[in-house]
């Protein structure tokens, strides 16, 4: 059963037993119904929290079908009808630092532009710090050999 099959009662008090294990200051749980949603959701969220347009994003990635995604899908942007990378979007490869890391399981796709980090479940703040530690630097690293 989906979210959708159930009343709004129900959806809230998911929502309550899912931020309630949340790190303190996070408590916002947001329902959307495809990837492109959640997509455009990050951005926006991205965006009031920084006042930047800009993205970093992996090569080879596809990001949704809006407009503003398929601006920031190398896949489109590079591929056939495509009018290359927009100026305000960085395309990088962080897989290899990724998995030289020890977060990187493996990818997945047609281009291999999913990552599976690990542990999969449950993802805690340590996780998420020591993920977010390994993207930095390897962005970081690519920018300055650019």
């Amino acid at each position: 059963m989906t979210i959708h099959d159930e009343p709004a009662e129900a959806g809230a008090a998911y929502a309550e037993r899912l931020t309630a294990t949340l790190p303190d200051g996070l408590g916002v749980c947001c329902f959307v119904n495809s990837g492109s949603e959640a997509s455009e959701l990050a951005l926006r969220m991205a965006h009031a929290h920084t006042d930047r347009t800009g993205a970093v994003v992996l090569c080879g990635g596809y990001h949704g079908t809006t407009t503003s995604l398929v601006g920031r899908s190398p896949c489109k942007f590079n591929g056939r009808g495509g009018s290359g990378r927009p100026a305000h979007v960085w395309a990088r490869r962080i897989a290899f630092d990724l998995r030289r890391a020890g977060i990187l399981i493996s990818t997945d796709g047609p281009d291999n532009n999913m990552l599976k980090i690990k542990p999969p479940m449950p993802f805690g703040r340590d996780d998420a710090d020591a993920l977010v530690t390994a993207i930095r630097r390897s962005l970081c690293d690519q920018a300055a050999g650019s």
